[in-house]
Parts: structure tokens; sequence; C-alpha cells
């Protein structure tokens, strides 16, 4: 059995000498079967030469050049005694539901191995989870990137209904939309009404990457000031925590919601310095400051800045002014 599907409603028009003509034409005798004005049937009584596949897709040249329609085939497995027509056509319909997911096939055949449901499942809870999180951090590479594997995931995933494929990205265009400050809730219908009426999962798709460009738009306008605001925040807390060894970037990204990957970007971008130069360069002027002012020892001052190591923290004082700690003190008595 051969399920023919076309986007239009080309098969009311069909007729009996058309169908006799493309027999003749490609030397395969057949039935043939009116379904509805978009879909027909033809069964065969055996299997030609050369294998289905390479028959459907001549069947599928002949229909677009004599008939100049754009058509899709499905073939289900061999019909024997022990399998119901109903079965058969149930199989083609399933089969049919690719062309969905593989923008550009035409012919599409049984037995064709697919992912476990359970692992894409999976998978994609953990994804979502990322997204959104990108989302919170404005961290757009990360959006971008988690976004692609997310329709990696689901591109070829025939063993989900197109509604469920739909349901899932329009979940995602709506978790945009609802960090956009100025949404507009009947552009969101629009967008949403647009993508669960797309033909294929190209579509599906670019629905939502719009959405993400329109977010872009949205964090690039008002992520000046609120960039600003936080590099002054985590300017701050160095000041007031550099005495902790354990502070880093990771923990700095903490205290402003960010991935330590953004928050080093926001910050190089805004004072022109590497953040981790920056948290070691304010400790050595801390540190240059006791030297000057106060007689503690070596020792308490390296752990009053947040070093661990001696060793280390009389590298680093080298590094930042020429000179080791001690000598930096003999010179200025």
């Amino acid at each position: 059995m051969v399920l023919l599907e076309c986007a239009n409603n080309y098969f009311e028009q069909v007729n009996s000498e058309q169908i006799e003509k493309m027999q003749s034409d490609l030397q395969m005798p057949f039935h043939y079967l009116n379904l509805n004005p978009q879909q027909s049937i033809l069964f065969f009584s055996e299997e030609p030469d050369g294998g289905w596949e390479a028959f459907g897709r001549k069947l599928y040249r002949y229909i677009r050049e004599m008939w100049d329609q754009e058509c899709f085939l499905a073939v289900s497995g061999e019909i024997t005694p022990d399998c119901e027509l109903y079965d058969a056509f149930a199989q083609t319909e399933q089969l049919m539901e690719r062309r969905f997911y593989h923008t550009g096939n035409h012919v599409f055949l049984p037995f064709q191995e697919e992912q476990s449901e359970v692992l894409v499942q999976i998978d994609a809870e953990i994804l979502i989870r990322q997204i959104q999180q990108d989302i919170r951090m404005k961290d757009l590479e990360s959006l971008r990137e988690h976004f692609d594997q997310f329709c990696e995931k689901y591109e070829h995933q025939t063993i989900f209904s197109q509604i469920y494929i739909k349901f899932m990205f329009s979940n995602l265009l709506k978790e945009i939309y609802d960090n956009l400050e100025r949404k507009d809730e009947r552009e969101l219908d629009r967008e949403i009404d647009a993508l669960y009426h797309s033909s294929n999962m190209a579509g599906v798709i670019q629905a939502v990457r719009m959405g993400i460009e329109r977010l872009e738009t949205v964090f690039r306008a008002d992520g000046g000031v609120a960039k600003r605001r936080e590099v002054e925040q985590i300017k701050q807390y160095i000041r007031e925590n550099y005495s902790d060894s354990g502070m880093g970037v990771d923990q700095l990204a903490r205290e402003v919601g960010m991935t330590p990957n953004y928050l080093s970007s926001i910050f190089k971008k805004n004072t022109g310095e590497n953040l981790s130069r920056y948290l070691k360069g304010f400790r050595m002027e801390r540190a240059r400051e006791m030297l000057e002012n106060t007689n503690e020892k070596i020792g308490i001052i390296c752990e009053k800045c947040g070093f661990v190591n001696v060793s280390y923290f009389c590298q680093s004082f080298r590094e930042f002014f020429g000179i080791s700690p001690q000598k930096y003190r003999d010179q200025g008595e």
C-alpha cells in the first residue's frame, strides 16, 4: 500500500485516464482508491524492481512532472493474510507524519529506527531548565546554544505527534514573552497561532527563533544600565569581602544571578579589565596599603587579603609592583 498526499485538493480532479496513463508510464500495475481530495491509495501486488525506495522516488518525480504537484508518499509493509488493511493504512498514516519533521523528504518507508521516547523526554526537561536559566540571566549565547540542542532533540523524533511538538515549542515561546518587560499578549497570541498552523518543523522552530531575536533586541536596548548596575554591585561586593579566600568568579556570578562566563564578559565590556585580574589587583592594593600603614606581619596581611598561600601572595605582589612585599615595606621605611 502506498499512501499519496498532496497539499491541495488535487485528487478530486484525477480521472481514470490519468491513472491508466500513470500505470502505463511506470510499467507497474496497481489498484487506485481515492480517499479524499488530498489523499489517495495505490495497491501493488508485487514489489517493483530496485525496491520501494527507488520506486517511491520515481513515483514522486512522475507526479511532480506530469501532474505538476508536490506530493508525499508513505509505503506500508507487506500486506499478508494475517495483516488487516486497517493496520496497513494506520502504518502509512503514521509514516506520513514524518513529513512534518523531515523537511525536504517526500518518500517515507517503514521500519526506520526512532530514538527512545523516555530518553528524549529526560534530555528535554534538562534543556528546558537550562533555557529558563539562560533567559533569567540574559545569557543569549547560552540560550541559542541550548535552543539549538532542544531543536536537535525533536527535529527527527517522529514518535511524537505534531500537537505535542507544537505544545513544547509554544511553551518556550511563552517563556520568552514572559521575560519581555513590554510584552503584548495579543502579539503573543498571534505568534502562537502561527506556530500551531505551521505545516512543518522548520516553521515551528522559526517561530521561536523570532521570539529569541525579539528578546535579544530588548536585552540590548535595556541592558546598558542593568549591566553597569551589576558591575557596580560586583565591585561593591569585592570591596566588602575581598578577605574571603573562597571568593572567585563563580561566587561573584552567583551574587548577581549570572553565569561566570556572562559576568566576565559584561565586566570586561564595561571596565575594559578582566574580572579575575580586577579581583587580584584590588587585593594587591589593599595589601600595599597595609604594608604602608601597619606593622602586621606578611603572613597576616596575606590572610586578610584573601590568600591562603604566602608564597603565592608574594609572587602576586611582585607581579603587580615589581618588588617583594618585604622589600616594599623596607623601602617605605
